[in-house]
Parts: C-alpha cells; structure tokens; sequence
C-alpha cells in the first residue's frame, strides 16, 4: 500500500509563523509500513518525530489505512534556536522496506522570541488599585480571563460571583457570563456584578463550539472556565489555579481540585474525594524515554485526567488544539491528552478548590456513562471492560460506599435508603460507560475524511508516494 503522509500543524499550504516552543504534528499511515518519520529545517536534520499516537478519527475516516489506530505524530520545535525569518520545513516518513513520502513548506520565525500571547503573566508587575477588585475592571488591561458558562443558575452564580470578588489575588481579571437563555435572572446576576454576558442559544450550545467562540470574548492571556453550579472554595481559588502557568511556560493547563456539595449523594461524594487528592500533579511526558512512553500508554486513563468544571489554559496554546466537533462532552480530557502528546505539561492544583457535585437519578447515570463511552471510543485506544471485572468491580465499588455511608452523618433511614441504591447506581456507571465503547466512537458512521481534531482531508492535501520496488 501506498504511503501516506499528512501534517495537522503547521499548515504547509501557508506560511505559518511561529516562535517559541512549538509542536509539529500529523499522521502517517499504514503504521505497519513506517519506520521513522523524521524533520528537516533548511536541509538540516532537526530530530525524529515521535510516531504511535492514537488517531481514531484517522482510521474510522477511511478504513482502507489498516486497523492500527497509532498512525499519529510529533516532534516539539525549539523556534528560539532559529535565526528570525524564513526557513523550508520538511516532514519525511520512511517506509519499512525502504519506501518513502515527504511534505514540504514555509515558516517564518518570530523575531520577537517567544509569542507575546505565550509570555508569562509577571503577577509581581501587577498591583490592583486600592479599594478596587479585580472583577469587571472597566478600561483596565487584564490577565485573566473567567468564563462561567450558566443556564437558570442564579442561585449558585451569585454564591460563585460573591467568592470571585473576593480573590486574593494581585491579577487583574475580568468575567464572562455565557448564558444559554436563562430565564431566572442569571444574566442580571452576571451584569449586577459588573460581568460582560454573552447569550448563547439553546440550539448553539455545545461544550467545544462554546468554549472556542468565548475565546474571542477574552482578553487576558490566561483563561478560566467555570462552570455556572461550580463555586469556588475560598480567596486564593484564582490565584491557586494560575500559578502554575505564571511560574512555567511549559504548563499549558491546570485544573482545579473538587468538593462535594453539602448534599451529594455517598458514592457520587466518594469518587470526588478519591479522584480529587490534596496532593499536586504534575503531567509530562518525555517522549524520547521508552519507559515513560511505556508507562503512560499504561496508565493513559490517570494521565489524561482533566476537568473543565474549574480549569485555567493559555489562551492561544488552546487556539492550536483539534476542534473535536464529533464530541458531545469530555473536550477537556482530550484537550489534555493532545496537550501531554506535543509536550506541554498539565498540572493538577489542589490549592485551588471549587464545590461542584451531581445527584444524578439511575437512568440520568446510564446515559451519561454512555455518551462518556462513546467519546472515549472516539479518541482513545481502549476496550470495553469485560463483564466478570465489570461484576467485580461494581461489587468492590459498592462494598466501599458502604462503609463510607455507614461512616456518614446521615440519619439511619437515609443510610438505609443509599445502601439500597448504591449497588444499582455502581453497575450502572460501570455497564454504561461499557455499553458506549461498545457503540463506537460519535461520528464513525458519517465522518468519511471529516473531523475529530483535524479539518477535512482531501487527497490534495496528503502526500502519497509509491514504495520503491
């Protein structure tokens, strides 16, 4: 079969212009045919990019590449070694049995260094005015963007707008309410607290499409999303999450550490706490090390790990991330994952703490494990669970909310009703989350030669070239 090379960033049908720490990414396919794919600048052997990234979307966009999903690739570009001005980039895959296809074109180098947008914020430069916060700062340059998405939230923007006024924090920062049509008050809420709203349609809503277009909303380098039923813990929850960014330029997200609600329901309370430690991550992954590449194809569940209920990111590190428009939900856990593969860090901030829970009824659980399901088929290299560990874990599951509830506060009656519910809401989570991998992955029925994470791919755009005899 021929060979087939394709780079998502940057676009070589243009110039693109870059500087600092940038990452060259794309495919190459049939896996079984590469043996390396390596990078040129001027002529020059840069390095070898690395190759065996999951790509679902390439290989369900056209079934003919072969079964084996890791056609993906990426090689982290040090800019600030290049003189500034124009250099050739050329991306090469070389074939097993000596086969071979190459793609070719123009980057200019800043010569600025790294981007202004990508420089981080020195909080120590900045100082609010005395008597002043930093919410809705009017005519005042901003670091921090926060956008709070809501729909009939009042209640609990307030409470969360109420915690953000009052940050300890030497940031300057402003508030967006995107609003999905509420009709409760949440936009006078956002505006009572000097927030700019934008109205979002019910129609128009989607958790990637919504997210992106709040970006043009934003001025600050950094930004926030919070979700409109996440309130923040205490004054340093703002200040906790973006540390991390302003001290290394590396880490191009961090998210935040969650509580449960007052009133959250045992096993829902139980994996909050056991997901959320008080304990720091930093995730990184060097690529050139077989033993961590090893080790997060492993354990890639707790590597990619991320929550957009409070999360912070560069703003333009995010603008260069896929579009997943076939994902209805969990952008942020693909965000993460694409971010570890071009070599950023992601930081897991317990310092800074949101309450944020659900009391989801049974059937509400299943199909939200199952839409998860799907999304995870759609971007991941993973197999449904089989159902004698599924059965085990349910059980193992449900054998710890058990003494959890026995340990809580809760009259006995309650207890009693919550260990009743328990092992049904346990196989539930379990078996939904099973039944959407089983489904496949959104967009695999329709999706010939569209997107998850790239654009269109037409037969112009990739370069094929017949194996030498």
């Amino acid at each position: 079969m021929d060979l087939l090379l394709y780079c998502d960033e940057p676009k070589l049908k243009f110039v693109s212009q870059i500087s600092g720490i940038c990452c060259i990414y794309g495919w190459a396919a049939p896996k079984s045919e590469i043996s390396a794919i390596d990078i040129f600048i001027d002529g020059n052997h840069a390095g070898k990019a690395f190759y065996g990234f999951a790509r679902p979307d390439v290989i369900q966009a056209d079934p003919k590449l072969g079964h084996d999903i890791r056609v993906g690739f990426a090689f982290r570009l040090d800019a600030t070694k290049l003189a500034a001005g124009m250099h050739t980039l050329r991306i090469a895959a070389t074939g097993k049995d000596g086969g071979a296809a190459a793609l070719e074109g123009m980057i200019e180098v800043s010569a600025a260094g790294p981007a202004k947008e990508d420089t981080p914020v020195d909080v120590s430069t900045y100082r609010l005015p005395a008597g002043r916060s930093g919410l809705g700062s009017v005519n005042q340059p901003v670091d921090v963007s926060i956008v709070i998405f809501a729909r009939n939230q009042a209640e609990v923007v307030d409470r969360s707008l109420s915690a953000i006024s009052r940050q300890k924090t030497s940031l300057r920062f402003e508030v967006i309410g995107c609003d999905t049509e509420s009709d409760d008050g949440t936009p006078q809420v956002f505006r009572r607290y000097g927030a700019r709203v934008v109205p979002i349609r019910a129609d128009d809503f989607h958790h990637v499409r919504t997210r992106l277009k709040s970006l043009s909303e934003a001025s600050g380098k950094l930004v926030v999303f919070l979700v409109g039923d996440a309130v923040p813990a205490d004054e340093h929850w703002l200040d906790g999450l973006v540390r991390p960014l302003i001290e290394d330029d590396l880490v191009a997200a961090v998210y935040s550490r969650q509580l449960p609600a007052a009133n959250c329901v045992p096993w829902e309370a139980r994996d909050i706490y056991l997901g959320c430690s008080v304990v720091r991550e930093v995730k990184q992954v060097d690529w050139s090390n077989p033993a961590e590449v090893d080790n997060y194809r492993k354990h890639q569940w707790k590597f990619i790990s991320f929550s957009d209920v409070s999360s912070c990111y560069r703003r333009e590190v995010l603008r260069t991330l896929p579009i997943p428009e076939a994902l209805p939900e969990v952008e942020d856990q693909y965000w993460c994952k694409c971010l570890l593969e071009r070599g950023y860090r992601v930081v897991f901030e317990p310092t800074s703490v949101v309450v944020h829970s659900h009391n989801h009824s049974l059937r509400e659980l299943y199909g939200r494990q199952v839409r998860f399901g799907r999304c995870f088929a759609t971007f991941m290299d993973a197999q449904a669970q089989p159902m004698h560990k599924l059965l085990f874990r349910s059980i193992e599951d449900t054998v710890g909310d058990l003494f959890f509830i026995a340990g809580g506060q809760a009259n006995w009656l309650r207890k009693c009703k919550w260990a009743v519910q328990a092992p049904f809401m346990r196989f539930a989570r379990r078996y939904g989350l099973r039944r959407g991998f089983l489904l496949g992955g959104f967009g695999s029925e329709t999706r010939k030669g569209h997107d998850l994470g790239r654009a269109a791919t037409t037969r112009e755009d990739v370069v094929q070239v017949e194996r030498s005899k």
